[in-house]
């Protein structure tokens, strides 16, 4: 019974670790996607985004290869016009939760990006496209999640 109970308890853990998901596509190109992706708490598309908030993004990806240092870009797409979002820290060695650079095949990587979504962005329907580049500019890891920036509640 004591097993059958433990069971039971690692599958509703794990079902909910699911849930929490944030929903994305692929990049339509050879880069992968993370192993998970966590966008503040969204659970359904398209994410909202509040104006004058902080948006926390938990990636967690494997190295496909061994890698010396990392790349973030963000390139957010509305009305069939492509930007290159800001990034305050472009050293994406300086978001990883728990490992540092370099880092070696096949090793589990856990990133954390923050992105502040100004008072004045327009309210909108977006794309945002997160891809993460290593030392010679080839894609580690690539996602598309759909996202609409909202007035504050």
């Amino acid at each position: 019974m004591n097993q059958f109970f433990k069971s039971v308890v690692v599958i509703v853990a794990s079902l909910a670790l699911v849930s929490c998901d944030t929903p994305v596509t692929d990049c339509e190109n050879d880069v992968s996607l993370p192993l998970q992706i966590q966008i503040n708490d969204c659970v359904e598309s398209p994410c909202e985004l509040e104006r004058g908030s902080t948006v926390v993004m938990n990636v967690t990806f494997r190295a496909p290869h061994y890698v010396e240092g990392l790349t973030p870009e963000v390139i957010a797409t509305a009305l069939g016009v492509n930007v290159t979002y800001p990034l305050s820290e472009t050293n994406g060695c300086n978001s990883l939760l728990n490992i540092r650079c370099p880092i070696d095949a096949e090793e589990i990587i856990r990133y954390q990006l923050q992105m502040p979504i100004l008072a004045f962005y327009p309210t909108i329907s977006l794309q945002i496209k997160f891809t993460i580049y290593d030392e010679n500019s080839n894609g580690l890891m690539c996602f598309v999640v759909a996202a609409r920036v909202v007035l504050a509640s």
